[in-house]
């Protein structure tokens, strides 16, 4: 390269870094690279000029221009990318690209090399410190120059839990861009220390944590490239020491309420006044000091960097053995982003079980919109199906009274749905009396039970008139001998914040979804029994009153057979969730340096996790929709066979054949649906977030044990 092309190179390189100053679309790191060439072109410049006057021949020129060739090479080629890619869209583009290059064997070359990876540290440094700010471990100030990293709202008025879980949930690119460098596993501790830092400031802004300002005492460690094994090294001891200052702030905290003594208040606030004050009068410091101190730190490493390249008088210290360059994010970067996020995780985790009593909602979900709460089932089942019970329905020149011993007696009336009136009537005081009767008294602790009617229940929950049916099923709704007679009816609870980003919505419809189901199983359930009730109380012999007698003796095996199996099923998941709960608790209690600890998106995870195998246990994907139809039609027609035994007016033998043999004909074909559904069972559909434990062990026996526990002798198969 001679001296014309080399002034051409250098001219080509300040008209393209003084046009990305001036234009008004470039981005943040953009103009820092446009920066970082003019340091780099000013450093040639520095290096040629004193240079210069020693070269005597054509030779020794050719000598010196060698080097600056190599530098000039690799800006132009920088160059080129961004003008074949035109305008840069965002940051995390231009990153990506100049992480690629970095990484292009073309600049393998160890002289060349560190210059590019400074150049990649200086560009990045902006977006790193975003970073920084983002989970925690900078101060925020009003930096004009670092490009913003978006982030999701935690405040208490503008959080929504249904937006979080979909941005998590899907499986599709991640919520937010970043760039190449920055992978999947770096992401994820990275958005959950970024989220888990929002939670505690929009909630628990007291914490260590949620203080960067009183933070900054402990030194955090900054998000820089490393290239040397001994810097990856030393990374990772100032992240240890991090994390072991940050632990000590937790003890401190816990047991005063406050992040420390009186003395660290007092230094927190000098250190507060003294950075206002920096940022106020800095720039009055600045007038009298030389250039080379303007000059951030990445500025110097870059700029000393070249000229030591060009002159080869680097130290052993910066040519040392490096790893290979598509590690070095991960080993930089890794130490810093899992310590803040176990450290940011334990915080939050803290406040959703202990301060918000996360576990205490769980078990109320569980007892009320699983039904596994027996007392509240009895007291509901009676409230809408007991026909002993005087009916709630309003009656001309009779005073309403006794209004908690009143019931709906569905299936014995003839109007049909029952009016508001009296479905508050007959379930007021259902959910109340079984919440505070309950054993557990679960949230129940801190109330008076002799103030149970005006106490509110955790999470309003109460009984509710679904208003989002559509034609279709508001018709079915209207015929009381239906299996859908009741599906106008739903449980309704609300999470308290900042409990809804566990308890999300999306996992509220799921939950609806099985207690629909299960609310149409205590239905039918309890008509099988009045069945066996009034079989038992006839003594009809005749070849009906027998066929009639087979028939109630296989409708009750099958529907306790089947709603017993989904009962046992979520007893199971829910026991496995809870195991996995008691390991995250103990983690929190029993938190020691380095340890794993779940975070709140995967806690989320987990428990949608298991909401997604309860509805497979229960024919409830959309996957078992077929089969799911099929056990519907069949329940169907037991309601069916219930009213036509209730309506009896003779003898009934040819219409119990009938309706005997399409029930057997249905039953045999949901059989062997299920079994067909049982070869595919054993991949629920998510990743499995139980890690192989208990849980993911018995996701594969569902289907196969309910198939075996209905025909163990091939009798429908006949």
């Amino acid at each position: 390269m001679g001296l014309v092309e080399y002034g051409s190179q250098i001219r080509r390189a300040k008209e393209f870094s003084e046009k990305i100053q001036h234009s008004k679309e470039s981005t943040t790191s953009l103009v820092t690279l446009a920066g970082g060439i003019d340091i780099t072109i000013r450093a040639l410049e520095a290096h040629m000029s004193a240079s210069f006057s020693s070269v005597k021949t054509v030779l020794q020129l050719q000598t010196l221009l060698d080097p600056p060739r190599l530098v000039l090479e690799s800006i132009s080629s920088i160059m080129f990318i961004i003008d074949q890619a035109g305008e840069v869209e965002d940051d995390n583009t231009l990153l990506s690209k100049l992480f690629e290059i970095a990484q292009d064997p073309e600049y393998s070359a160890p002289q060349l090399r560190l210059v590019m990876n400074e150049l990649l540290a200086h560009v990045s440094r902006p977006w790193l410190e975003s970073m920084e700010v983002s989970i925690g471990l900078k101060e925020e100030h009003n930096l004009g120059g670092i490009p913003s990293i978006k982030t999701r709202s935690h405040s208490p008025d503008e959080y929504n839990p249904k937006i979080a879980v979909d941005d998590i949930e899907v499986g599709e690119d991640p919520p937010r861009k970043m760039p190449v460098f920055i992978g999947t596993d770096l992401a994820e501790y990275f958005l959950e220390a970024q989220d888990s830092l929002q939670l505690l400031k929009a909630y628990e802004s007291q914490r260590p944590l949620a203080r960067p300002r009183e933070l900054s005492l402990h030194e955090p460690p900054s998000l820089q490239w490393q290239f040397s094994w001994q810097d990856i090294e030393r990374v990772k001891a100032k992240a240890q020491a991090y994390e072991s200052n940050v632990l000590q702030a937790f003890q401190e905290f816990d047991k005063s309420g406050s992040t420390g003594n009186q003395a660290f208040e007092e230094q927190s606030e000098e250190l507060v006044q003294s950075s206002e004050a920096q940022e106020v009068f800095g720039f009055l410091w600045e007038i009298d000091a030389p250039l080379s101190s303007l000059l951030t730190d990445s500025q110097s490493r870059l700029g000393t960097t070249v000229i030591r390249t060009l002159s080869g008088t680097l130290p052993p210290s910066h040519t040392p053995t490096t790893p290979p360059m598509s590690l070095v994010p991960t080993l930089s970067f890794a130490p810093i982003l899992i310590t803040q996020s176990r450290l940011l995780s334990h915080s939050t985790l803290h406040m959703l079980f202990h301060t918000n009593s996360l576990r205490s909602h769980l078990r109320l979900l569980r007892s009320y919109l699983l039904f596994a709460d027996g007392p509240f089932l009895v007291h509901l089942s009676h409230a809408l199906f007991d026909s002993t019970l005087p009916s709630a329905a309003y009656q001309t020149g009779h005073l309403r009274s006794n209004a908690g011993t009143k019931g709906l007696q569905l299936g014995m009336r003839v109007r049909w749905p029952p009016r508001s009136s009296e479905l508050r009537i007959a379930l007021m005081g259902v959910l109340t009396e079984s919440y505070y009767s309950s054993s557990e008294s679960i949230l129940a602790s801190d109330r008076h039970k002799d103030r149970m009617d005006e106490a509110e229940l955790p999470g309003g929950l109460s009984f509710a008139i679904r208003n989002d049916m559509s034609d279709e099923e508001l018709e079915k709704c209207m015929n009381g001998d239906r299996l859908e007679a009741l599906d106008f009816l739903r449980i309704q609870y609300r999470p308290p914040k900042p409990l809804d980003v566990v308890i999300a919505n999306s996992v509220l419809e799921k939950y609806d979804r099985v207690s629909r189901l299960l609310l149409r199983g205590a239905r039918v359930g309890w008509v099988v029994k009045e069945m066996a009730k009034q079989h038992r109380g006839n003594g009809r012999s005749s070849s009906g009153s027998r066929l009639g007698q087979k028939f109630k003796i296989e409708v009750h095996h099958f529907v306790t057979t089947v709603f017993g199996h989904f009962g046992d099923s979520i007893e199971e998941l829910w026991l496995a969730f809870e195991t996995k709960l008691d390991d995250i608790e103990a983690s929190i209690e029993f938190y020691e340096l380095g340890q794993k600890i779940e975070g709140v998106n995967r806690l989320r995870a987990l428990h949608e996790d298991v909401l997604d195998r309860i509805l497979a246990s229960c024919l409830l994907r959309k996957r078992q929709e077929l089969v799911m139809n099929l056990l519907e039609e069949i329940l169907g027609t037991v309601l069916q066979f219930a009213s036509i035994i209730r309506h009896r007016k003779g003898d009934e033998e040819g219409e119990f054949r009938d309706m005997y043999e399409i029930w057997k004909k249905k039953v045999r074909v949901f059989i062997t649906v299920c079994r067909g559904l049982q070869d595919q069972e054993n991949v629920i559909g998510k990743k499995d977030v139980f890690d192989g434990g208990k849980l993911g062990q018995e996701k594969g026996n569902g289907i196969g044990r309910l198939v075996l526990r209905l025909e163990m002798n091939g009798w429908y198969m006949r």
